[in-house]
C-alpha cells in the first residue's frame, strides 16, 4: 500500500506540474481574468540597464538595437556596465557611448557579478521605468513603446516581454526546436498567470519596472529577474506579459550549456524563493498557488521520476506483486527507450520532433535535479561564464521567426 502511495503521488506531482496546471490556468484564465488600462498615447521615461562581460561577439548588434529603439530620445538613457571585461567589450561601448549621448558607460575593473553591476546601474539611473537586458539579446523598435503603454494602469508593477529564438539558417536543431516550443508553452502560461494575477516566469533578458518599487538586490547566487519579480508581486502590483514586446536571441548553445543554465537557474531560483516565504504560504493566493505549481514542483519532478522508478523496481522484485505494476515498468522501460533514441538522433545531428522533445525533456529535468542539489550543498557558484554567443543574427522577416511570434 504504501509503495502504491508513493507512485499515485509521483505520478501525480509531474503531471500536474507540466499537464494539469497549464490547463486549469488556461481554464480559469477564460472564467476569473482580469484585464488592466493601457494607453499607447502615454510615454514615460526609461532607464534601460545593460551589465556585460566579454561579450564582444554579440555586443554591437545588441547597442545598435538599443540606440535605434522608436522612442523619444530624450526619455530614454542607456546605462552599461562592463564587469571586468577582457576582450574588446570597452572599447566597443566606449565607441557606442562616443556617438550616441543617451548612453553612459561604466567600466568596473574587478570582476563582482551582473548583480553588483545591475545595483550600481540602477543606483545611478533617473528614468521612471527600469528595462532590463542582456547582450546577447536584440530589442525591436517598437519595444520600449510596447512595455510604455501598460503603465497607464496603477495596479502594474511591471511588464515581461517576449524573446524569438533563431538558429542557423532556420534550421531546427537541438535544444533549439525543444526549447522554442518549450517557450510557446511558456507564454501562453505566463499570459493565462498574468489575466488572473501576475506573472512569475519571466525572461531576464526583456522586462521592465516601475523604478518606484526596486529593491536592491542581494548580493548572493540567486536569480535576479525572478527576485525582481517577486519583488513586484509582494508590493501587491502585478506583473504582466506582452507577448507583442519582442526581442530576438541567436541561440548558439549546445545541450550541455543549455543543461549547466538549465541547473543554474534551478538552484538560484529555490535560492531566490527562501526570500519570500510569505508569498509561498497559502494566505497570499494566487501567488503560492503560480510558484509552487509553475516552479517549486517543476523542480522537484527529477526527484519524483527517481522515486517512481525505484518504488515501481520494488513492488516487481516482490513475490505477490500486484498486476498494474508490469505495465507500469514497460511504459517507464518504453520512455527510457525513447530517450536514448533521441540522445543517438542528437549525436548524429539528425533530430526528429517527438524524439528530440522526450530527450530535451529529460535532459532539463536531470539538470532541474542537479541543480536542486547544487543548492542544498551550497555548490552554486557566484560567477559564471556566459554561454556561446552567435554573432549572425536572424533577419525580423524571416519565416522561422514569424512562425514563432505567431504561436508564442
Amino acid at each position: 500500500m504504501i509503495e502504491l502511495i508513493t507512485i499515485v503521488a509521483c505520478v501525480g506531482l509531474v503531471a500536474y506540474a507540466y499537464v494539469l496546471y497549464p490547463i486549469l490556468m488556461r481554464f480559469w484564465s477564460t472564467r476569473m481574468g482580469r484585464t488592466w488600462e493601457t494607453d499607447d498615447r502615454i510615454r514615460p521615461s526609461f532607464s534601460i540597464i545593460l551589465a556585460v562581460y566579454n561579450e564582444e561577439a554579440v555586443l554591437p548588434q545588441c547597442l545598435e538595437a538599443l540606440t535605434s529603439l522608436v522612442y523619444p530620445q530624450d526619455a530614454v538613457e542607456i546605462l552599461v556596465g562592463s564587469d571586468g571585461s577582457t576582450d574588446r567589450t570597452d572599447s566597443l561601448i566606449r565607441e557606442f557611448a562616443l556617438a550616441h549621448p543617451q548612453l553612459t558607460y561604466y567600466s568596473f575593473h574587478q570582476r563582482r557579478g551582473k548583480i553588483a553591476v545591475v545595483n550600481d546601474l540602477v543606483s545611478r539611473a533617473h528614468g521612471e521605468l527600469l528595462f532590463f537586458t542582456d547582450a546577447d539579446v536584440t530589442l525591436d523598435p517598437p519595444c520600449l513603446q510596447c512595455h510604455a503603454r501598460h503603465y497607464a494602469d496603477a495596479t502594474l508593477g511591471g511588464v515581461a516581454g517576449n524573446l524569438l529564438l533563431s538558429g542557423e539558417e532556420g534550421i531546427r536543431s537541438e535544444p533549439l526546436g525543444s526549447e522554442q516550443y518549450y517557450m510557446s508553452v511558456e507564454n501562453r502560461l505566463r499570459m493565462d498567470e498574468a489575466s488572473l494575477h501576475s506573472t512569475v516566469g519571466i525572461f531576464g533578458g526583456h522586462y521592465s519596472i516601475r523604478h518606484s518599487l526596486w529593491s536592491e538586490l542581494p548580493d548572493e547566487p540567486i536569480c535576479d529577474e525572478l527576485y525582481i519579480a517577486l519583488t513586484i508581486i509582494q508590493a501587491q502590483k502585478r506583473m504582466v506579459f506582452e507577448r507583442t514586446a519582442t526581442a530576438r536571441e541567436h541561440f548558439g548553445r549546445s545541450m550541455t550549456e543549455e543543461f549547466q543554465r538549465k541547473a543554474r537557474f534551478a538552484a538560484r531560483g529555490v535560492a531566490t524563493l527562501l526570500h519570500f516565504p510569505r508569498l509561498l504560504s497559502p494566505s497570499s493566493g494566487w501567488p503560492a498557488v503560480m510558484l509552487w505549481s509553475h516552479k517549486l514542483l517543476r523542480w522537484l519532478a527529477p526527484f519524483a521520476f527517481a522515486v517512481l522508478m525505484v518504488a515501481s523496481v520494488v513492488v516487481l522484485l516482490r513475490e505477490d506483486s500486484t498486476f498494474w505494476v508490469r505495465p507500469l515498468i514497460l511504459a517507464e522501460a518504453a520512455g527510457l527507450l525513447l530517450i536514448i533514441a533521441g540522445l543517438l538522433l542528437n549525436v548524429l545531428h539528425r533530430p526528429l520532433p517527438i524524439l528530440s522533445h522526450v530527450y530535451w525533456f529529460a535532459i532539463m529535468n536531470v539538470a532541474f535535479g542537479v541543480g536542486l542539489l547544487r543548492f542544498v550543498f551550497r555548490r552554486e557558484k557566484p560567477l559564471w561564464t556566459p554561454s556561446t554567443r552567435v554573432r549572425v543574427m536572424m533577419p525580423l522577416n524571416d519565416p522561422l521567426v514569424r512562425e514563432e511570434a505567431l504561436h508564442s
